[in-house]
């Protein structure tokens, strides 16, 4: 059995067997581990899944609201680098017929609008990290 195991952990081609192995292996140890965690005790077993789940899933919440934040900073970014890209290509136009003011407003538009964008990404990242430290203080306290 255990050559079996071995020959399979070993496999180097890019197959689904050596997916499937994978998954099948993982599954085996956390069935494994939560059935001594129950045989063990029952109540704390209870408690840590409860935790576990809740953690999970403010920390898949968390991480989403995260990258909508990312995307929209570089959404942003991008449209303060146009309108600039834009205006210097046109410059020569925009001299001509004297739009300086209107160009360079059209660019701090969209700069107050890049900086809004880190900004509210910022508040969120300081969120998250408020959040992972109360966890980090209970588990802690919990020792």
């Amino acid at each position: 059995m255990r050559l079996l195991l071995r020959n399979a952990a070993s496999c180097c081609c890019c197959c689904r067997c050596c997916y499937v192995f994978q998954v099948v292996h993982g599954s085996v140890y956390v069935v494994g581990g939560l059935a001594l965690c129950v045989r063990l005790d029952p109540l704390l077993t209870l408690a840590v899944a409860a935790t576990g789940t809740a953690v999970g899933l403010l920390g898949r919440r968390l991480s989403s609201t995260r990258r909508l934040a990312a995307q929209a900073c570089a959404r942003a970014a991008a449209s303060s680098s146009q309108a600039a890209e834009e205006s210097l290509s046109a410059l020569r136009l925009v001299k001509a017929y004297g739009n300086e003011d209107l160009e360079a407003s059209r660019y701090a538009a969209a700069e107050r609008a890049s900086c809004a964008a880190i900004d509210a990404a910022t508040c969120q990242q300081q969120a998250a990290k408020n959040v992972v430290e109360f966890l980090q203080r209970c588990t802690l306290c919990g020792e």
